[in-house]
């Protein structure tokens, strides 16, 4: 808006152009009558100057604002989109760690298993190996026992041949 100075110049000029209209109808001094004229005609430009120069300076700053507004809704919204993806790509992380953690588990769990499979065909394989050695210990002993009974039967065979071979 307009400042004092300017106000009451313009109102001052105002009022001494109408004075120099006035006193120029009256005297019928046309040209006075016309500065006059023209003169209130300049006070009423320049304040109507000073009127439209208030009035985009305002539009100015309302566009000023709308811009800052606008840049601060943009900003905002770019944080917005940095923050959701920063969000997904942690959530993309903690899932890719979680499906490691899965996989590593699954894969020791399976390691394990085939471990004691290994273990428990060990066992059965060294089980079958001892029940194998008994069986043959115990076919050797039972070799032993009937090449013994039949030694004994050839020997009584023999006492027998003798006997008979006697009488």
């Amino acid at each position: 808006m307009a400042d004092e100075g300017t106000n009451s110049s313009g109102l001052l000029g105002s009022i001494a152009g109408k004075a120099k209209e006035v006193v120029g109808n009256v005297v019928g001094d046309e040209l006075l009558a016309q500065e006059g004229a023209l003169q209130q005609e300049k006070v009423t430009a320049e304040k109507e100057a000073v009127e439209a120069d208030a009035v985009a300076r305002q539009r100015e700053e309302a566009a000023a604002i709308e811009a800052a507004k606008h840049e601060n809704e943009v900003a905002r919204r770019r944080l917005e989109v940095e923050a959701t993806a920063a969000e997904r790509e942690e959530r993309i992380e903690r899932d890719r760690e979680v499906a490691e953690r899965n996989v590593e588990a699954e894969f020791r769990r399976e390691e394990l298993s085939v471990e004691q499979q290994e273990r428990a065909r060990l066992e059965a394989a060294e089980a079958a190996e001892r029940a194998a050695h008994r069986d043959h210990a115990d076919a050797v002993v039972d070799a032993a026992m009937t090449e013994r009974e039949a030694e004994q039967a050839r020997a009584a065979a023999r006492t027998l041949d003798a006997l008979t071979d006697r009488d």
